[in-house]
């Protein structure tokens, strides 16, 4: 019976890995820490290290945009050294936090799509870990109140944020929930000794 199970279970766990799954919201708006948009949370990470955090937008529903705008809070000890715009190396958004961002030509969209690249400096001076938020922005482009993209019309179109808008959309030493592994065969043998 133990041999049974043991086939059984491999054969499982060989057709179907174990991966993050991408959020399936569509319209999604979010801050993560990888460009896969699965890592929202990193924790374990010690004074004065350099963090990548990524703007990513998922599942959009339109085709291609020219523009986006957000507003992003943070709470805790972490200073942004460097922002940019992938495929954009001449614009840098430090003087701009409010983050309205016209392109110039549209932009075709995948099912993932870094939006933002920002490098800081986790400090740690003993506040506790660093949540950031994201929310609509401070000097929005019109009378809009939330996240969005701007359509290469010029209409405006809303997104969704992760875990609600002005929310915490991710954090850096927060108890992080332990991200799904793949599992070895000499994982699952060590089972059964």
């Amino acid at each position: 019976m133990k041999l049974f199970t043991l086939f059984a279970l491999c054969a499982l766990l060989w057709a179907f890995p174990a991966h993050a799954i991408l959020d399936p919201t569509p319209d999604l708006f979010g801050f993560y820490f990888d460009e896969l948009a699965d890592l929202n949370c990193q924790d374990g990470v010690v004074p004065f290290t350099q963090v990548t955090m990524y703007a990513i937008y998922t599942n959009p529903t339109v085709p291609e945009i020219v523009g986006f705008e957000f507003g992003m809070d943070v709470s805790g000890s972490a200073l942004i050294l460097q922002t940019n715009i992938p495929g954009y190396p001449f614009w840098d958004p430090i003087e701009n936090v409010p983050y309205v961002v016209l392109l110039g030509q549209p932009r075709p969209l995948q099912p993932v799509n870094s939006l933002v690249v920002f490098t800081m400096l986790y400090i740690d001076v003993g506040v506790g870990p660093v949540h950031f938020m994201m929310r609509q922005a401070d000097a929005p482009s019109g009378p809009w109140d939330v996240p969005g993209v701007i359509l290469p019309g010029g209409e405006f179109f809303p997104v969704n944020v992760l875990n609600g808008q002005g929310n915490i959309t991710a954090a850096i030493n927060e108890d992080c929930i332990v991200p799904v592994q793949e599992t070895t065969w000499s994982a699952v043998k060590a089972i059964y000794r």
